[in-house]
């Protein structure tokens, strides 16, 4: 999408991968994460809570202090957008594997007569991290008082959340019963909004085929002569009123707008 819009603002000097766009030096990235950052606000305005869910993947990090590197778990999702994502999230919660192993000997040497070993998974746990104190774990978030890890089901995940959203409201010094008719209030004037954006949304869409079809039944009460001049000019008052100048660039208008001009000169 990124490269798309680039290439429609420089039809000229048109680009086929993200690493050219816009100069270089990720700030085609750049473009991407910003695209991926409006499209969640677009989403939670009109009442769409966004998770995102990704793969995993084990990082060499090298610490910037002692120089040492070490491993962590982390997403398998560009660095760039990664941290564009955490910064807008309440929890980055990582799910792994626990497990326990053990060293036993498998009965056979090795060229210099010691005793070999193996290691043998005893027990292994499904588990979620929400955060990590020893940062072998990509994990955190905005929630001061959320467990650090849980098992690996849902109603752990719901009570570990729910847990930690009490204590905030409780430290912040505001009773649960307080806060619940406060989120009540806000959650109906969010549905009022959501229900606005969403009728605006379908207000400003644009169907280009849609238009043209629109246009061509809109033609005749224009370059007909015989056609009644009071709808007519009912017809030119909408245009204006609603910033249709003319119908040169037909593609652009949004379809409800032709579907109403459609409608006012259908009154013959």
């Amino acid at each position: 999408e990124a490269i798309r819009i680039y290439n429609k603002e420089n039809p000229e000097n048109k680009k086929k991968t993200i690493n050219e766009i816009y100069g270089g030096y990720q700030r085609g990235q750049d473009k991407a994460a910003d695209l991926l950052e409006e499209m969640t606000f677009r989403l939670e305005s009109v009442g769409v809570k966004v998770s995102i869910i990704m793969h995993v993947k084990n990082k060499e990090i090298q610490d910037l202090y002692s120089d040492k590197t070490y491993q962590q778990l982390t997403s398998d999702v560009t660095q760039k957008y990664f941290n564009r994502i955490k910064r807008n999230v309440d929890i980055v919660a990582v799910a792994y594997i626990d497990r326990e192993i053990a060293l036993e000997k498998t009965g056979k040497k090795d060229f210099k007569g010691k005793e070999q070993t193996k290691g043998v998974i005893k027990d292994e746990v499904r588990k979620i991290k929400f955060r990590d104190s020893g940062y072998a774990i990509d994990a955190g978030g905005r929630l001061k008082y959320i467990v650090e890890e849980i098992p690996f089901n849902a109603d752990a995940f719901i009570e570990a959340i729910e847990d930690a959203l009490k204590k905030e409201v409780e430290t912040a010094g505001v009773s649960l019963k307080d806060r619940e008719e406060e989120d009540a209030k806000k959650e109906k004037e969010n549905a009022k909004k959501a229900s606005e954006n969403s009728a605006k949304a379908k207000e400003s869409k644009t169907d280009p085929e849609r238009n043209q079809e629109l246009l061509e039944q809109i033609k005749p009460a224009f370059t007909n002569k015989e056609f009644p001049k009071e709808i007519l000019e009912q017809a030119k008052t909408y245009m204006k009123e609603n910033d249709v100048p003319n119908f040169k660039d037909v593609e652009s208008i949004p379809t409800a707008k032709l579907e109403e001009i459609l409608r006012i000169v259908s009154q013959v």
